[in-house]
């Protein structure tokens, strides 16, 4: 097997991953891709961003070897709506981030409902202000809804469970999954619109996609009642932020914390900087475990092993095929 590796997260650990089932071209930067996958079997990859319609193309036009390509992330937007070259297979990293952006969300919610934003400026300002306990919650029997419960949904509620927080996992199907832990309750996306106003906190943990771009829009946010606290750790598109800014700012809202924004980078002007009761993060929800690196690596050995031997690939994810380009090779789906 020969394997492009494009990545600035666990780049030694998953080249001595990949070492064993053959040869590993390290890629320094984009620039490098078109000479790194000429014959290569494997792409692994990280940062999503990266993959835009040129990359896409690059793929297709230089890329006739290719058959697989692992992300490191677990979004994949960028395949989704660009495509991958026919008779390839994308993989994502599954649940690799997930107990880090589980703890990220909890802490951001957390940080909501006992208003730190408001002790933190009265600490800016040297001012002990006793007033704000009327303005304290708590999650202690709480409705907590997670809008998408894979396994970052998961890991969320069992984090959230020794608080005391009834847990409703959002899916499409509203079927509960073999793996745990299951939610106090699961409902399918279709009944969304008629738990949104039972909902204190609303955690929103889903892939973008076409069907979910701004699937928390102006109306959702409507429905939600005026004391209740939202969290997105997914992709900033799957709010709408400028309604979300608009409902915050009128006080239909309790807060906001988001990890993710739309754009990436957040421009200083956009309102949503200097609403009331927000906290944004700039998309680390998944960083600073000691264990992501070890969790990669081995995702990657395993996927490299099935793939040398044939087996079915983990984490396999369905994306559109892109047409081959101009000057690109046409082969036949796998």
């Amino acid at each position: 097997m020969k394997a492009a590796l494009l990545t600035s997260i666990a780049r030694d650990s998953i080249a001595a991953s990949l070492a064993p089932f053959g040869e590993v071209r390290l890629v320094a930067d984009v620039q490098d891709l078109h000479q790194a996958i000429d014959g290569a079997d494997a792409l692994v990859m990280s940062n999503p961003g990266l993959y835009t319609a040129e990359f896409a193309d690059e793929l297709c036009r230089h890329g006739g070897a290719l058959k697989w390509i692992q992300f490191l992330s677990a979004g994949y937007d960028g395949p989704q709506l660009h495509g991958i070259p026919a008779g390839t297979v994308l993989t994502n990293a599954g649940e690799c981030w997930s107990p880090t952006v589980a703890e990220h969300a909890v802490m951001l919610l957390l940080a909501l409902v006992r208003r730190l934003t408001d002790c933190h400026q009265a600490q800016g300002e040297r001012r002990w202000d006793a007033g704000i306990r009327p303005r304290l919650s708590s999650l202690e029997g709480k409705t907590v809804t997670v809008l998408g419960y894979g396994s970052i949904g998961r890991d969320i509620a069992a984090r959230l469970r020794p608080f005391g927080a009834h847990v409703v996992g959002v899916t499409r199907s509203g079927k509960p999954s073999e793996a745990g832990p299951a939610p106090d309750r699961m409902v399918a996306v279709g009944q969304l619109h008629a738990l949104l106003p039972e909902s204190d906190a609303l955690i929103v943990t889903l892939p973008l996609s076409q069907e979910t771009r701004h699937i928390i829009d102006a109306d959702r946010l409507a429905r939600l009642p005026a004391h209740a606290v939202l969290v997105n750790v997914s992709r900033g598109g799957t709010v709408d932020g400028v309604a979300l800014a608009e409902a915050l700012k009128a006080g239909r809202l309790g807060g906001a914390a988001l990890d993710v924004t739309e754009p990436e980078p957040l421009p200083a002007t956009d309102p949503l900087w200097t609403t009331p009761n927000t906290i944004i993060t700039p998309h680390i929800a998944g960083f600073g475990s000691g264990a992501l690196d070890g969790r990669l690596a081995a995702l990657v050995a395993e996927n490299a092993s099935r793939f040398a031997a044939g087996r079915a690939l983990l984490h396999r994810v369905d994306v559109p095929v892109r047409p081959a380009t101009a000057g690109g090779q046409h082969r036949d789906p796998a």
